[in-house]
C-alpha cells in the first residue's frame, strides 16, 4: 500500500514594481495555479506600499498573498518559485537586491515548520517585520 503524502498549508507573498504590476500579479497566479499537487484556496486583495530595504529611488510595489494546499514539500516549492520567476522575466544574475523586480515571490509560511537554512528560512523573516504581510495575511484569513 502506497503512503499518501500530508496535504500542506502555505502562504505565498508576490510582488512587482516593474511595468504593469497588476497584469504580472495576475500572470504569477496563473503559473502558481498550474503547480502540480497543488491547489489555490485564497487569494488576498491588492495592496500598494513603498520599497522596503536600500533603494528607495524605485517604483511602489503591489502585493499579494495567495494561501495554497499542496502535496509538495517546502524545497519543491522554492524550486517552482524560482521556475515562475523565471518563466515571468524575473533575472536574478544581473538585478539589483532589494531593487525593481517583475515579479518576487515569497514562501512565508509552511504550515508551522520552522526552518533556518542558506536556502530557505520559516517562517519568512519578513513576517515579524513588515506590516503588510501581516496585513495581507489577515486579509485571506480574517
Amino acid at each position: 500500500m502506497s503512503k499518501i503524502p500530508p496535504l500542506h498549508v502555505a502562504y505565498l507573498c508576490i510582488g512587482s514594481n516593474v511595468g504593469n504590476c497588476n497584469l504580472h500579479l495576475k500572470n504569477a497566479i496563473k503559473e502558481i495555479k498550474k503547480w502540480p499537487r497543488t491547489e489555490v484556496v485564497k487569494i488576498s486583495k491588492i495592496l500598494e506600499k513603498e520599497p522596503y530595504g536600500p533603494i528607495k529611488n524605485q517604483d511602489n510595489f503591489f502585493n499579494q498573498m495567495i494561501k495554497i494546499k499542496s502535496f509538495l514539500n517546502p524545497l519543491s516549492v522554492i524550486d517552482l518559485i524560482e521556475v515562475t520567476e523565471n518563466k515571468l522575466g524575473r533575472d536574478r544574475k544581473n538585478a539589483l537586491k532589494k531593487g525593481p523586480r517583475i515579479i518576487d515571490i515569497d514562501l512565508i509560511i509552511f504550515d508551522s515548520l520552522k526552518i533556518a537554512s542558506k536556502r530557505l528560512t520559516l517562517p519568512h523573516p519578513s513576517l515579524g517585520s513588515r506590516a503588510y504581510v501581516l496585513k495581507l495575511m489577515e486579509d485571506i484569513d480574517g
